[in-house]
């Protein structure tokens, strides 16, 4: 049985040192381990960036300088920064490709080193965020930083910055941090695994549309996103069942508390935020997903505007989401069938491309 009992008050208390850790000291960081497959052993102070100071302070820089740039950028011209952009989307679409196929092939070594169920579900190591498949895990967790361009991009080009979007990109270093520290293995790697695949389209979508190439599966995209946190969801409530050997409560004086018994490496604080922010995930998605397809699809074919008007609404509606990862299918609001446009509305659609 892994890990024996554990409290929820503990499990805060530990969130709490971790809030209140000592300050960053570089001089005991080994930045082997950005580069270091193999030997990769996640431990705070030592692997890069490590520390929870870092996703703190980027996220309230994030937050301050995104919506500073907003302010500035409201009497300004928007930038097309098309050029900037495309290279962006394919260093992440490359990147996210890297991290896919390395996952992959790190679950694959951890499947023959310990078997399905103990290497890639039920962890039994204390300390197991260690080898192929948490490197690429870990610089799963470094790409949620870089991804922040994404937000300033849209800024610069006075695209709509909706709340998912900001939300997504803002949290996603904390779950990331608190996967490797909380040593929710299954969590991680699964995260690692499908939000990687998911972005290879995804960025590469974006890429292509800076371009003038508008991909006829753009809408599938969001179906993607929001499978991938459905399963989320179901991979979890199997870990739960095996995890959670027994919750009874504790009364000790005049304070109660949950002791969980656990038979799975992991500590309860992280799991239970990172569940929290993955049900969270799933339920934003699903709703944007509706609001601007199904109800925008039944507008549309409530009134059906002349050809000339309705394309260049749809290639709008696509630029807008060039960049914002949470806007893939915006595309789709209008019917999929356009009627044959003039010589004059076609070259209108390429202009706002």
């Amino acid at each position: 049985m892994a890990g024996g009992e554990l409290s929820v008050s503990n499990s805060l208390g530990q969130v709490s040192e971790w809030i209140s850790h000592e300050s960053v000291d570089w001089s005991k960081v080994e930045w082997k381990q950005l580069y270091s497959i193999s030997d990769f052993h996640w431990r705070v102070g030592v692997t890069p960036f490590s520390h929870l100071q870092i996703p703190f302070i980027v996220g309230v820089l994030y937050l301050t300088t995104l919506f500073s740039l907003k302010s500035f950028m409201n009497d300004r011209k928007a930038l097309s920064l098309k050029g900037f952009s495309f290279i962006h989307n394919i260093i992440l679409t490359v990147w996210s490709l890297s991290m896919f196929l390395g996952a992959s092939y790190g679950a694959i070594l951890k499947y023959k080193a310990s078997g399905f169920w103990a290497g890639l579900v039920c962890e039994q190591n204390p300390d197991p965020m260690e080898g192929p498949l948490f490197y690429w895990s870990y610089i799963f967790y470094l790409s949620k930083f870089y991804e922040l361009v994404d937000s300033y991009l849209l800024v610069l080009k006075k695209k709509p910055l909706i709340f998912l979007h900001v939300f997504h990109h803002f949290i996603m270093p904390f779950v990331c941090w608190a996967g490797l520290e909380g040593k929710w293995a299954m969590a991680l790697w699964t995260s690692c695994f499908w939000n990687s695949f998911v972005h290879v389209w995804m960025y590469y979508y974006y890429a292509v549309s800076t371009i003038g190439y508008n991909p006829w599966w753009k809408r599938y995209l969001t179906i993607l996103q929001i499978y991938q946190f459905v399963s989320g969801v179901f991979y979890t409530a199997i870990f739960f069942n095996y995890y959670f050997v027994k919750v009874s409560w504790v009364t000790q004086g005049s304070s109660i508390s949950i002791s969980v018994e656990k038979g799975c490496t992991g500590d309860l604080g992280p799991i239970l935020f990172m569940f929290s922010v993955n049900v969270s995930f799933l339920i934003l998605f699903s709703k944007w997903y509706v609001d601007n397809y199904y109800e925008n699809s039944a507008r549309s074919r409530s009134r059906s505007p002349p050809a000339e008007v309705q394309q260049p609404a749809i290639n709008n509606k696509l630029d807008d989401a060039i960049g914002d990862d949470v806007n893939p299918t915006t595309a789709n609001s209008a019917p999929t069938t356009v009627p044959t446009l003039t010589k004059k509305s076609k070259q209108a659609g390429k202009d706002l491309n």
